[in-house]
C-alpha cells in the first residue's frame, strides 16, 4: 500500500514538473570543445595592476568610453549616466534615462549615443535632455538594446541582445538558447533603422574595424565572434 502511494507520489511530482508552464522554450545545445591547447587563451596576469577609480559612485557601471576632452563616460544601474575626470573625480551627472544605460558612444557633434536596455537607443544632448532615436526595427519593438558604436557617418551600429527576454531576464536567454537577438544600424541624421544581422543568440558587443570596412560582433551564447562587413565586394555578408 505504502509502495503504491510512494509511486503515485512520484508520478504527480514528475507530472507537476513536466507539465508546469515556464516563460522559456529551450532547445538541446552543444556547445564546441575548449581550446585548451590554444596559448592565446592560456591563463595571464595582465590584469593584477587594475587600478579602482570613481568608487562608490554607483552600481553597474558597463561600457565606458572617452569623449573629445579625454572624460570618461559611462552609465549606471538605476539610470545615471555620468561624466568624470580621466582619474575618475569630479563626477557629475549627465542625465537619467530611467532606464539601463549600457553601450556608450558619441555622435559626430559630441551628442552622446546610449543603448539603453529599456528605453531603447537614446541621444543626449549638451543640455542633458535626451529623446529616444530608436526603439523598433521592422516592426519589432528593441527590448534589449546592449552595446552601440557609432560611424564617422552617423551611423549608430547596435545590438539588441535579445527580442523576447530584457535585461532583468539575461539567464532565460541563455537557458533558451533560442536566435532572438540581432544587430541594427540607425542613421543618426534621420532616425531610419534596419536589421544588419537577425537571428544571433545573444547578441552583444560590437566594434568597427580599422577604415569601418567591418564590424565585430560578440554573440555570447554561442562563443564566438562575427564579422559582417559594410565595404567592399563582401559588403553585407557575415563570416565567423
Amino acid at each position: 500500500m505504502l509502495k503504491s502511494v510512494f509511486a503515485m507520489g512520484v508520478v504527480a511530482s514528475l507530472a507537476y514538473l513536466v507539465l508546469w508552464p515556464v516563460d522559456i522554450d529551450p532547445v538541446a545545445w552543444q556547445p564546441a570543445a575548449q581550446p585548451d591547447d590554444d596559448p592565446r587563451y592560456a591563463g595571464n596576469t595582465q590584469l593584477s595592476a587594475v587600478q579602482r577609480i570613481a568608487q562608490g559612485i554607483g552600481r553597474g557601471p558597463e561600457a565606458v568610453n572617452i569623449d573629445a576632452q579625454g572624460r570618461l563616460v559611462t552609465g549606471f544601474i538605476d539610470g545615471r549616466v555620468m561624466r568624470f575626470d580621466r582619474n575618475g573625480e569630479h563626477g557629475e551627472i549627465i542625465a537619467r534615462t530611467g532606464g539601463r544605460p549600457l553601450g556608450i558612444d558619441f555622435a559626430a557633434n559630441g551628442d552622446i549615443v546610449v543603448a539603453d536596455a529599456v528605453m531603447g537607443l537614446l541621444r543626449i544632448v549638451a543640455d542633458g535632455h535626451w529623446r529616444v532615436i530608436a526603439d523598433q526595427a521592422n516592426g519589432v519593438p528593441i527590448k534589449f538594446a546592449d552595446d552601440v558604436v557609432v560611424s564617422s557617418q552617423d551611423v549608430a551600429y547596435f545590438s539588441d541582445a535579445s527580442v523576447r527576454f530584457g535585461v532583468h531576464q539575461v539567464m532565460e536567454d541563455i537557458f533558451e538558447h533560442r536566435p532572438n537577438g540581432r544587430i541594427l544600424a540607425t542613421d543618426l541624421n534621420t532616425g531610419e533603422t534596419h536589421v544588419l544581422m537577425p537571428q544571433l543568440h545573444f547578441a552583444n558587443g560590437v566594434a568597427l574595424g580599422p577604415n569601418e570596412d567591418y564590424l565585430l560582433v560578440n554573440e555570447t551564447a554561442s562563443y564566438r565572434v562575427w564579422k559582417y562587413w559594410l565595404k567592399g565586394d563582401k559588403r553585407g555578408q557575415s563570416e565567423i
